[in-house]
């Protein structure tokens, strides 16, 4: 768990220092390392957990030439295979992490395609200083959060409300409309949040600032049969099993690569169980697992199971 932050703002050359402020409120989602990636009027930063590429990864990490900069938050899972991809078309990677491999797509394609190619849990800041271009991309399905505000062509982000909210321009002011979404789903609905100028980058989304302005784009949506052109699939209950049992394989193969010992929550569910065991079979490790227990709540104690 990273975090990062940012500012975009041509009125103000040097937002290195707001940027840095943003970044304390972030140490704790990222404590090994810190870095910002700064241009005229844009900086971009990041806090650090080390998880993969423990030597060379740590921010700023930029493309071939400086002028792309990248702060990420997440894993991107099919990292390896886009970095051979990069190297065949002659580009020249120097870290092991899968954080450039962003910088390098961004020098090839539009934002929109860069968050395509990437498989995993992410929210990305692309900076391009050639094109005075800010891109912000999350994961399908949101797991990584990422917050913004815009007023007048500033644009201000991070990784948590606060690390916004720590920018002395942005207003505190409350949005009243949340509430009644939060006391009748238990949550606030996406792109909206509790404060009236600041909101979310919706899940599979890239959202774009250039001289032209600010722009939303959707680049993955959930295949529903019967909704987007999609078929069910006619399968019988053992070859339907064969096939879940597949695909959990492949996602939990995914999540193993790592430089540093993996675990994992176990409740005792079938859920967590069944993952806890496929981690065991593939991992050259053994398996770190955690259960949680309140002593005062038997209803949540997961202990004995």
């Amino acid at each position: 768990m990273c975090g990062i932050a940012g500012v975009v703002d041509a009125r103000a050359p040097d937002n290195r220092v707001s940027v840095e402020r943003q970044l304390r409120q972030l140490d704790h989602r990222g404590p090994d390392s810190w870095g910002v990636y700064a241009r005229e009027g844009a900086v971009i930063g990041q806090t650090r957990l080390a998880v993969i590429d423990l030597v060379t990864g740590d921010p700023p990490v930029t493309g071939e030439d400086g002028a792309v900069g990248v702060a990420l938050n997440g894993e991107i899972y099919n990292f390896y295979a886009l970095r051979e991809e990069l190297r065949r078309r002659g580009h020249k990677l120097t870290t092991d992490g899968d954080t450039e491999t962003i910088a390098h797509l961004a020098e090839e394609l539009e934002p929109v395609e860069v968050a395509r190619r990437l498989e995993g849990m992410f929210a990305f800041a692309i900076w391009d200083d050639r094109r005075r271009r800010l891109v912000l991309g999350r994961d399908r399905l949101g797991k990584k959060p990422l917050y913004y505000w815009h007023d007048a062509g500033r644009l201000v982000f991070g990784s948590e409300i606060k690390a916004v909210l720590a920018h002395p321009l942005v207003s505190r002011d409350l949005d009243a409309g949340a509430i009644p979404s939060y006391l009748t789903l238990g949550y606030v609905p996406t792109p909206r949040t509790f404060f009236a100028g600041i909101k979310s980058v919706p899940p599979g989304h890239v959202l774009t600032l250039d001289t032209g302005g600010i722009h939303l784009e959707r680049y993955w949506e959930p295949q529903v049969p019967g909704v987007s052109g999609v078929t069910a699939l006619d399968l019988g209950s053992k070859e339907a099993a064969t096939q879940i049992r597949r695909r959990l394989e492949a996602a939990v193969r995914k999540r193993l690569v790592s430089d540093v010992p993996l675990g994992a929550f176990l409740s005792g569910g079938v859920d967590s169980s069944a993952i806890v065991g496929i981690m065991a079979e593939h991992s050259s490790r053994p398996v770190l697992t955690f259960t949680i227990g309140f002593e005062d709540d038997d209803g949540f104690d997961e202990r004995p199971y």
